[in-house]
């Protein structure tokens, strides 16, 4: 009895040192590398799960790469040691011993060994687009969601109108090839948003929606055809013509 007393007080004394050693790393962390002119951004997401240990993730926010799994998580006193197999990527760097910093190296599957300091953050890092409108709007914004009735696919988007009595004019946006959300969002831009605030401060009404398979629609994008897609804007059409805010022109 009185060893595997002991046994169980080293097996717990170990997992409370994995715990305590997971809590370094816990959060998130951010650092820039400037080369070849341009400026990439590192945000390095980490949390403990239980029985599982550590679990981290990379954003890439210039290339809009999100959740890029960390595959391999060493600590051993103040180093750190990851490996990031979908890019071949690797870093490796020294905890600072306020816990707030890691100094290291980026390293390429080439072998080439940039300079890449980290800084832990207090929350999520998000890319600051002076551009994009921020609330409140001076005019009405709705969510919609309408439903293309040759295949009952339901499409969500937003419905922005002037203020006013209108009837206003409105333009449905339209997005180019792939999957896009009703902004379009890309590298951390939403250029539909943009222009829908635009047009809408000028007295215009504005509908966007997310693509077929994007944001929050339904549907299969890569099973779609031109004629499919030219049938979600006719349902976008119908729709706006039951909006009594909406011109019929």
């Amino acid at each position: 009895m009185k060893k595997l007393f002991i046994l169980k007080l080293i097996v717990l004394w170990c997992l409370l040192g994995a715990a305590a050693q997971d809590d370094t790393l816990v959060g998130y962390w951010k650092g820039v590398i400037q080369t070849g002119g341009r400026t990439f951004t590192f945000v390095f997401k980490f949390s403990s799960v239980f029985q599982k240990g550590i679990q981290g993730f990379l954003d890439l926010p210039e290339q809009d790469e999100q959740n890029i799994p960390i595959d391999n998580i060493k600590i051993t006193e103040y180093k750190v040691y990851l490996v990031i197999e979908k890019i071949q990527r690797k870093y490796e760097g020294h905890i600072s011993p306020d816990k707030k910093k890691i100094v290291g190296v980026y390293i390429r599957n080439e072998g080439t060994r940039l300079p890449l300091t980290l800084e832990r953050m207090d929350s999520v890092f998000s890319m600051k687009r002076p551009q994009t409108p921020q609330p409140p709007y001076p005019y009405k914004e709705d969510p919609v969601v309408i439903v293309n009735k040759d295949d009952q696919t339901r499409l969500a988007g937003t419905l922005t109108i002037p203020d006013g009595a209108g009837p206003f004019p409105a333009v449905i946006m339209i997005s180019g090839s792939g999957a896009q959300d009703r902004d379009v969002s890309a590298f951390g831009h939403k250029p539909f948003l943009v222009l829908a605030d635009y047009l809408t401060r000028r007295d215009s009404a504005v509908l966007r929606c997310d693509d077929r398979g994007a944001g929050e629609s339904d549907g299969n994008h890569l099973a779609a055809t031109t004629a499919t897609h030219a049938a979600d804007v006719g349902s976008m059409m119908d729709y706006l013509s039951t909006k009594t805010e909406i011109g019929p022109k």
